[in-house]
């Protein structure tokens, strides 16, 4: 048989969702986890004075972090990728997962025919672990990830020179390689990320996340972060 390894995990491009409203029973939770990707030229960076975002980790208070971000929504060249809000209290873990399984043939036999398959989930996942709230500090681990629809390649496989496809999935994954410690409404951001375009322009990904004190959060479907008219999501 015929064993493909072509299930390449790229980074990508991706456009914003939503943030659904939240439940009577989301709402009597404590606190809300906000997190969010955020794509950006360093040239537009650099114009709104926002190149400090790019290091590799740091802290902000939440109106210096949303000033920032409201100035790069009315931007048409960036992009904000928003995960579903994770409601929890203090003591719990909870994963919101809107992918969907995407099946892909593996193995082949010599004449072509799939032999054995595997399942990819495609969508946004975001999973937080609100470990403990001491002294008004908040102790958490995070992973989130985000996969786009499968780019479908086709490949000549086994002696009978079938033509089969192939998916290539584009994945934004990111977790905390610790335990993280946040005063509430604070947000932590992570630059460094770099991906390039098939036109060779280079652009910034930008993680962020908050655990946010709930009485403060926007029981509405609108997303967090209001892109001006015009913005791109």
């Amino acid at each position: 048989m015929i064993r493909l390894s072509l299930c390449f995990l790229l980074l990508s491009l991706s456009i914003g969702c939503k943030t659904p409203r939240p439940s009577r029973h989301e709402t009597e939770k404590a606190y809300a986890v906000h997190a969010v990707f955020i794509d950006a030229p360093s040239m537009l960076l650099e114009e709104l004075n926002l190149s400090w975002i790019l290091d590799s980790s740091k802290t902000v208070t939440t109106n210096t972090f949303e000033d920032s971000i409201q100035k790069l929504c009315s931007s048409p060249q960036a992009r904000i990728t928003e995960f579903p809000v994770v409601y929890v209290n203090a003591g719990e873990r909870k994963k919101i997962d809107k992918q969907r399984p995407v099946k892909y043939p593996i193995e082949y036999t010599q004449d072509g025919k799939p032999a054995d398959y595997e399942t990819r989930g495609v969508g946004q996942l975001i999973e937080i672990d609100l470990k403990s709230v001491t002294n008004d500090t908040i102790q958490f681990s995070y992973h989130v990830e985000e996969v786009a629809d499968p780019i479908w390649t086709s490949h000549n496989i086994g002696s009978s020179s079938r033509i089969m496809k192939q998916p290539i999935f584009h994945v934004r994954s990111i977790s905390s390689s610790s335990d993280i410690t946040l005063f509430p409404n604070q947000w932590l951001i992570g630059g460094g990320l770099i991906t390039e375009s098939k036109e060779g322009t280079k652009r910034n990904i930008i993680f962020a996340i908050q655990v946010q004190e709930n009485k403060k959060t926007q029981p509405t479907n609108a997303p967090y972060f209001s892109p001006a008219a015009g913005s791109k999501r």
